[in-house]
């Protein structure tokens, strides 16, 4: 071994930089002085004074051609050492490597590659200056074939390829030893080469041998333990003798990267499997437009052909019009790594076809922009529907009921303003969100009900009621008309709806209900005093009994007169119009017959009102003052914030406040207990209020908020 100190130089040759400053960081740290250069013509010049022990050079495709280095050296030098020291190496590069006379090929490999190659400069270098020309040569060329990654050879080129000289790479390739096949115990083309392969591979090495080029062939073989690799070989036609062709060659070991190549064709089929099998358009674009990659939807689609499409641009695809649409979503995907946008595909025929992209940029290692890989989905029936839910949304607006779309999750898809507006909340609070939070009682319950009864029937339309309540807490009962809706394969894909308010309706009901009530009950007991009289005054001709009977007679009629006015108007009023209180009140007073009483109109306000209902309003107090309080004096007087009807009759009792408003409340056995229900009516329909309390004399008051 050379040892520091003795004079060792070095001539490194290599494009990188790094790897040259690497390179001689680690031979200075032995005592070795490497002087770099990047070129094989500035190596030339550096070796014509002769100071360098060895050269170690590297190898580029395009920046250095160390083989045609490598010749020139030996041309001038053929006994100084060289190493190729390259991690971008093959098998043709350590071939012709080899017939070129290198010294020693070594990989460039971390650490240990750079270990590996102080240690052979060292050793190459002692061993170049304790041998002799020959001697040099001979050690050369056994270190570089004990280091080749294969086996090196020489042949006749005859039928089973007769071995002359295999190197002892021949057993880790093989499994055989190298005096086997020497011996010809062992027949390379019958025991080692597959059988499917013998006639390529002996035709194309005569092939290239009848022009005198080198030959290359890849093929299988069988090892000594029965497994199967591949093999890269490389040879040349070196002597011709007594008409016996010699060949020499090298062979390597391509198992794993066959098995990678395999592996990757079968990924890549795999990818373009799947890419195929989309139903949406898979393209790659390059940054000049042209399409790269394209999945077979691209074909089907576009109506162009695989060789068509390898000559356009992905503009020729667009529609005229969004083009420049599409060029802005490129620039937003290179410099936001991806876009969406929507464009129209425009078809070999001239179809347009609505679609939706989304891209994504591509980029190298050092993040040079390669082009977009995107997907094109097809939105025509998307736009179908948008549109037709657009008309749908148009024609809903339109109508004054309320409407609304349930998702199949049973959440609220879609409303019209009338339904906003008939339950109080904005819009977005609406939508997206449960019946629940609007419906009360069992309503959604018996709207599933409905539903699952038209999924189970051919029925079309179902109906039911429910209450629903506002944001102020205020129930409305509606009528809801109810329609599924599914897909073209029947599937469930939510409801539709239609709301009509029909509270008053309901109320109406409850009216009727009452009057019925009020009808068998409280017309009964009178109807029966009249029977029973006019039975006892016919039994025993004793007259006085009938007036009993028209006593009871003229109840009924007052019953009847309360009811009828109930039934027939309930919580409605005609147009309002501002109303003198003293005028309406006055007209009321006169029409009551009670000369003997006072009305006092302390007031000379006006209030919007149904004049006739008001009338009506005042009647019904006036009469609840004079008949059942016993008052001599009615006033009616302003208010803060409306009026008062105010007696100084005997009042009304605390503990019957509450209820004396309620239909058939009376204190009186002439009173139907309508009166009040009737003011309480009056009131209501206007949006007023009404409460009850003493008045200063002792009666009643009634004050009236407008």
């Amino acid at each position: 071994m050379t040892q520091p100190g003795d004079g060792v130089r070095v001539l490194h040759v290599d494009h990188d930089p790094q790897v040259r400053r690497d390179v001689a960081a680690r031979l200075a740290d032995d005592g070795v002085v490497v002087e770099s250069v990047s070129t094989s013509g500035a190596a030339v010049e550096e070796l014509a004074d002769g100071r360098f022990d060895c050269v170690v050079s590297g190898h580029d495709e395009q920046a250095l051609d160390s083989v045609a280095l490598l010749e020139t050296v030996r041309s001038e030098y053929p006994d100084l050492p060289f190493l190729l020291f390259t991690d971008g190496g093959s098998e043709a590069l350590a071939s012709e490597a080899v017939a070129a006379g290198v010294t020693e090929y070594l990989p460039r490999d971390g650490d240990d590659g750079y270990r590996t190659l102080v240690d052979r400069v060292e050793g190459t270098i002692a061993e170049y200056r304790a041998t002799t020309p020959i001697e040099q040569q001979e050690q050369r060329l056994s270190t570089l074939v004990s280091n080749l990654p294969g086996m090196v050879y020489r042949c006749r080129n005859e039928p089973g390829w007769p071995m002359q000289f295999v190197s002892a790479g021949v057993r880790e390739l093989t499994g055989y030893e190298p005096d086997a096949l020497e011996s010809g115990r062992v027949d390379w083309e019958t025991d080692v080469v597959h059988s499917e392969d013998r006639d390529d591979i002996r035709e194309a090495v005569q092939s290239a041998l009848d022009t005198r080029e080198p030959f290359e062939v890849t093929y299988r073989i069988e090892t000594a333990d029965g497994h199967r690799r591949w093999l890269w070989e490389r040879g040349q036609l070196l002597t011709r003798d007594d008409e016996t062709e010699i060949l020499e060659g090298f062979i390597t070991d391509i198992t794993a990267r066959k098995e990678q190549r395999r592996a990757l064709e079968e990924q890549r089929a795999y990818v373009e499997d799947v890419l195929n099998s989309l139903e949406d358009l898979f393209y790659v674009v390059t940054p000049d437009w042209s399409l790269r990659q394209w999945n077979e939807q691209v074909v089907d689609v576009t109506g162009y052909s695989d060789e068509e499409i390898a000559e356009m641009t992905a503009q020729e695809f667009i529609a005229p019009d969004d083009v420049p649409t599409v060029e802005a979503a490129i620039e937003r995907a290179i410099e936001s790594g991806s876009s969406r946008y929507e464009a129209a595909v425009q078809t070999k025929s001239g179809e347009t076809i609505p679609y939706e992209f989304h891209g994504t940029a591509l980029s190298d290692t050092t993040g040079e922009f390669l082009g977009i890989a995107g997907v094109g989905r097809d939105v025509t029936e998307r736009k179908e529907r948008e549109q037709t839910l657009r008309q749908y949304e148009t024609l809903a607006e339109s109508v004054a009921d309320p409407m609304y779309v349930m998702a199949p999750d049973g959440t609220i898809e879609m409303i019209n303003d009338a339904l906003a507006d008939h339950i109080g909340y904005e819009r977005s609070e609406i939508v997206g969100a449960s019946p629940e939070e609007f419906v009360v009682g069992d309503g959604v319950e018996r709207a599933e009900e409905r539903i699952r009864e038209l999924l189970t029937t051919d029925r079309d339309v179902a109906t039911f009621e429910m209450r629903t309540v506002d944001d102020d807490g205020e129930e409305t009962y509606n009528e809801t008309k109810i329609a599924v809706m599914t897909d073209d394969d029947g599937d469930f894909e939510g409801t539709a709806g239609v709301i009509r308010d029909i509270t008053e309706r309901k109320q109406r009901e409850r009216q009727l209900e009452q009057f019925a009530s009020v009808v068998s009950h409280d017309l009964r007991s009178p109807l029966n005093v009249v029977q029973g009289r006019v039975n006892h005054a016919m039994a025993t001709g004793e007259l006085e009994h009938l007036e009993d009977a028209a006593d009871a007679a003229h109840r009924m009629e007052a019953l009847i007169g309360d009811l009828l006015t109930l039934a027939r108007q309930g919580q409605r009023v005609g147009d309002l119009e501002p109303v003198a209180l003293d005028v309406v009140a006055e007209t009321a007073w006169s029409q009551l017959g009670a000369d003997e009483k006072e009305l006092v109109a302390e007031t000379d306000s006006r209030v919007e009102a149904d004049f006739d209902r008001l009338q009506e309003l005042f009647d019904n107090l006036f009469r609840n003052a004079v008949s059942h309080g016993g008052a001599e004096t009615v006033r009616v007087v302003d208010t803060d914030d409306g009026f008062a009807v105010v007696d100084d009759g005997t009042g009304i009792p605390p503990t019957q406040r509450e209820t004396i408003f309620e239909r058939g409340f009376t204190t009186s056995e002439e009173g139907t207990g309508f009166g009040l229900a009737i003011v309480d009516t009056i009131v209501r329909a206007h949006d007023w209020s009404i409460t009850v309390r003493q008045s200063d004399a002792g009666g009643a008051r009634f004050e009236v908020t407008t």
